[in-house]
This record gives C-alpha cells, structure tokens and sequence, in this order.
C-alpha cells in the first residue's frame, strides 16, 4: 500500500510479477483462468532474452529504508488467512514510502532434494510469504511513525504464523526474529555450526546474524 493508491480511494492492489519460459499465446493459456475471474487494470507483457528479462526486474533508484520478515507455507495460502491479511493491509498505518505482503513460489525442483542435502533447508514448501514495511528518510525522524508501521508489520507477520507459516528466508534477514537460528536453518543448524568452526575459527565472516 501506498498514500497515493490510498488518495486514489484504492485499498489493496493486486500485482503478480514473473517470468515465462514460452511464447506468450503459451502464457495467455496459462493466465485464462486468472482473467477469467477478473481483467487487470493494466498488463506489461514482454518477450525479452534471458539477461534483458533480469534487466527488467531491477529496482531503479537509491536503496531505501526497509524491514521484511518472512515465513514458509507449506500448501498454498488459505482463504481464511487472505481474508485476515487483506483486512490488515487495509489497517497500514502509513509511512513516506509503503507497505506489502508478497507471495514467492517455491516447491517444483527446489523440493527434489533433501532437506539436510544442502544449507537450505526448507524442501517441503510451497510458497513463501513476506510482510514488507518501507519508510522514507523523513520517517527516521519520527520514531512514533516508524514504530506504528512496525506494530503493523508484527501484526502480519502474527497472523501469518498462526495460518501455518513456518521457518524464514535467510536472504531476508529479519533484525526483529526470534530464534533465528532455528527459523533459517532448522534441521541443519548444528550440522552447520560445525562446518563454521572448521573453516572460520576465528569468526572473521560476522555480521549481526552471522552464525
């Protein structure tokens, strides 16, 4: 959500962002049923080779003020936990900037290995959610803004959990998560401890959520 959509008298839009490996009458046959239940206000389809496609995603600008926590579902989001979220979406507080609630695909190839095959561990998933908060320069002076915007996000994120959602995504690394430990790496966090150990005994790669 953003002040200008919420001006515009819009409450939550909807975006689905991807990529296609096909043509795109191949792609239309995939969306039908999506469309069938509603057109969308605007499309942007195009066909580009592998490293333009990558170009397209890339988020323009200078980077900005953010916290993202996120978790795994394991079979696709319900209808009861859509319904909280959009009426929580609808509660953003606001901020200079805007708030969201993404979903990315896991499952297919990723699921083929075991969880302990590897660092990441989570290979029985289907999806993962993530409760986004951004807010602007402006905000950092405002901890009363920041800190309504961070309620917010809490509140989500609750909800999230208590519909299923498990674990955490490392590439996302989440200041406000507790155990996270556990959350990133379950199964395989000691496995790992004593990799770290072997191979940097004196802790030289550190950060706040290093292990």
């Amino acid at each position: 959500m953003t002040p200008a959509l919420v001006q515009q008298g819009r409450q939550v839009p909807v975006t689905l962002l991807g990529q296609f490996a096909g043509s795109q009458d191949e792609l239309m046959r995939l969306l039908a049923p999506v469309y069938a239940v509603a057109a969308p206000d605007f499309t942007d389809i195009k066909q580009l080779p592998y490293w333009e496609g990558q170009d397209f995603l890339v988020e323009a600008g200078e980077p900005g003020w953010y916290r993202e926590r996120s978790a795994f579902l394991a079979a696709a989001p319900t209808a009861a936990f859509l319904e909280a979220s959009f009426q929580r979406l609808q509660q953003w507080p606001g901020t200079g900037a805007q708030s969201s609630l993404f979903f990315f695909q896991t499952g297919g190839r990723i699921n083929e290995k075991a969880p302990d095959e590897t660092a990441f561990v989570h290979r029985q998933t289907r999806w993962l959610a993530v409760v986004g908060a951004n807010w602007s320069e402006d905000d950092n002076l405002r901890p009363e803004v920041t800190g309504r915007a961070f309620e917010w996000q809490d509140e989500l994120f609750a909800t999230l959990g208590s519909h299923g959602g498990r674990g955490a995504f490392v590439n996302f690394p989440d200041p406000a998560l507790g155990d996270w430990r556990r959350r990133y790496y379950g199964t395989n966090l000691d496995r790992l401890m004593q990799v770290k150990l072997a191979v940097d005994p004196n802790n030289v790669f550190h950060f706040q959520q290093s292990l």
